[in-house]
């Protein structure tokens, strides 16, 4: 969809283009599919806002629910190592927001308890707990 869209705006419909909404869309979707693959995919959407939106592409702003949606993908995914990436994704979040390099990217309790239940999912057993603890102890 994203590609489709991006060779119509580019043969000149400019309403077409996809912005921040758009992506966030897609990016949902992924962490609904079930698709293997999909948290990946996601993430790597994320990175691609980011970087086209500090090249100065204002519409692909990345936003609180930008954020949650591929944090949502990572606890969704059952694959190794994503509740790290989630919380990666959530530490990010934290940073733009402590520099003041996003004000849309404000964390909520939402995406902490997104994070927290990816390593819920994450088989890790104790020490998926204790770190789900310490993720508790840093929303205070």
């Amino acid at each position: 969809m994203l590609v489709a869209m991006g060779r119509l705006h580019a043969s000149g419909i400019p309403g077409l283009k996809p912005d921040a909404f758009t992506y966030t869309a897609v990016i949902d979707a992924y962490a609904k599919s079930g698709y293997r693959g999909a948290a990946a995919r996601a993430d790597q959407l994320l990175d691609k806002m980011e970087a086209e939106y500090i090249a100065g592409d204002t519409d692909l702003k990345p936003n609180t629910f930008t954020y949650n949606a591929v944090i949502n993908a990572l606890a969704k995914s059952g694959e190794s190592g994503a509740a790290a990436r989630a919380e990666r994704v959530l530490q990010n979040m934290v940073n733009r927001q402590n520099t003041g390099s996003n004000e849309d990217v404000k964390p909520t309790t939402i995406n902490f308890n997104t994070v927290l239940d990816a390593w819920a999912k994450s088989g890790g057993g104790r020490a998926a707990a204790e770190r789900a603890e310490e993720i508790l102890e840093w929303m205070d």
